[in-house]
């Protein structure tokens, strides 16, 4: 089995988990996985890590009481996100995000119009990745501010107001709310506008670019700040590789291969430059270090 057939198979059966797996059972809410599902969908999985970090950022700058049972519940999901999300890095980006997939979805739209993705170019790709810096304090600091009483309390959330994922995995579910303005308030109309605004830019670019929402989001961060690239990986062998430059065309994600420092930086391990390679034993998927998968010029295949 090729390795996108498989990562195929896992995507979609994680976005089905992500719209209905709180209906299917009561115990998966309340479980926090970075971006595998948003909050916002009713009857979803819901626990999107980004989400969890705003609510930790509010109840740090209250008065804490680390016995009470709300920190016990942070500490709980903290400790899920280091068992289950840092050891697979970005393995959870490229086979369990559904707004990845969603993306995914909307390029290939983007293909019967366009035969060939266009690039970002590297200063671009800069700008974003620099983007990624703005959000994160957005997400870390906005709820303090609102918990502290200094700026209007309809900011609480800012990101999940605005965030892209949570308007397409809304509709996504057949809950169309996100897609009118929310008069609530002059900030809640600023921001559902905002929301708007955004996710009709970041689908228009992502019937032309390969998910350009990745070069934003905010959660790599969170893996590097843990300076940790995960048990799951990609690894080229130097001296097999011919520099055809076939893994670089291919790749969601603009300069993900770095051929000069041998390095995979920003790998969404997606398996698309393994199936594409024409050298065999070039490129490969490894766990734990150890190989697991690796090209041939037949066709690469997941063992087992």
């Amino acid at each position: 089995m090729k390795v996108r057939v498989l990562r195929g198979l896992i995507q979609h059966t994680a976005l089905v988990w992500a719209l209905i797996g709180g209906r299917l059972s009561a115990a998966s809410t309340g479980l926090v996985f970075p971006c595998l599902s948003c909050s916002l969908v009713s009857g979803g999985c819901s626990g999107c890590f980004l989400r969890f970090l705003q609510g930790l950022a509010s109840f740090v700058a209250g008065p804490v009481s680390f016995l009470s049972q709300e920190a016990l519940g942070y500490l709980k999901s903290l400790l899920l996100l280091a068992v289950l999300v840092i050891p697979l890095g970005r393995w959870w980006c490229g086979w369990l995000c559904p707004f990845g997939l969603a993306q995914d979805w909307f390029r290939a739209l983007g293909a019967i119009v366009w035969s060939r993705p266009r690039k970002l170019p590297a200063r671009a790709v800069r700008i974003l990745s620099a983007l990624r810096y703005l959000l994160l304090i957005i997400i870390l600091v906005v709820p303090a501010l609102v918990d502290q009483g200094l700026i209007h309390p309809d900011f609480f959330f800012a990101y999940c107001r605005f965030c892209p994922a949570g308007t397409v995995l809304t509709m996504l579910a057949g809950q169309g709310g996100r897609l009118s303005l929310n008069a609530a308030s002059t900030v809640s109309g600023v921001m559902s506008g905002l929301s708007l605004a955004m996710t009709g830019t970041v689908l228009g670019l992502t019937l032309s670019i390969s998910r350009p929402w990745c070069n934003v989001c905010p959660m790599p961060l969170l893996f590097r700040a843990f300076r940790w690239n995960g048990l799951i990986g990609m690894r080229r062998e130097p001296e097999l590789c011919s520099r055809c430059g076939k893994c670089q065309k291919v790749c969601p994600v603009d300069g993900a291969l770095d051929l000069e420092k041998n390095r995979f930086k920003g790998c969404l391990v997606c398996g698309r430059c393994l199936d594409n390679c024409p050298v065999p034993g070039c490129l490969k998927l490894t766990a734990g270090g150890l190989a697991i998968s690796e090209s041939h010029s037949q066709g690469t295949s997941v063992a087992g």
